[in-house]
C-alpha cells in the first residue's frame, strides 16, 4: 500500500510540473487534488483538480510516458481565466480573453 502511495505522489507531482497545469495557474485557478482514475495497473491514467475559486473540475490525462495535459472535455474550461480570480491578484498578469494557444492539442 505504501508503494502505491508513492507512485500516487509521484504522478500527481509529474502532473503539477507539466505545461498545462502551470497554465490553469496562470489563468487564475487555485487546483486542489481531485479524483484519479486508474487502470488494472493502480497507474493513473486521468487524474481531476478543482478550483477552490470557482469550482470547475479541470481533467488531466497520460498521454503517454507521463506526458500530462488538459482532457479534451477540460479544454473548454480550461481556456478561460478563472471566475473566481481576485481582482488584485498579485501575479502581475492582465490576461483578457480565452487563452488557447498553450493547451496542448
Amino acid at each position: 500500500m505504501i508503494e502505491a502511495g508513492v507512485k500516487l505522489a509521484e504522478t500527481r507531482r509529474r502532473v503539477r510540473e507539466c505545461e498545462a497545469f502551470a497554465l490553469q495557474l496562470k489563468l487564475g485557478h487555485d487546483l486542489k487534488d481531485g479524483a484519479i482514475l486508474t487502470s488494472l495497473t493502480e497507474q493513473p491514467f486521468e487524474m481531476s483538480f478543482k478550483c477552490s475559486r470557482c469550482g470547475v473540475t479541470l481533467w488531466f490525462e497520460d498521454k503517454g510516458s507521463q506526458r500530462w495535459r488538459l482532457h479534451a472535455e477540460s479544454r473548454e474550461h480550461g481556456a478561460q481565466i478563472c471566475l473566481g480570480r481576485p481582482a488584485d491578484d498579485s501575479s502581475g498578469q492582465r490576461l483578457c480573453g480565452a487563452v488557447t494557444s498553450s493547451v496542448h492539442r
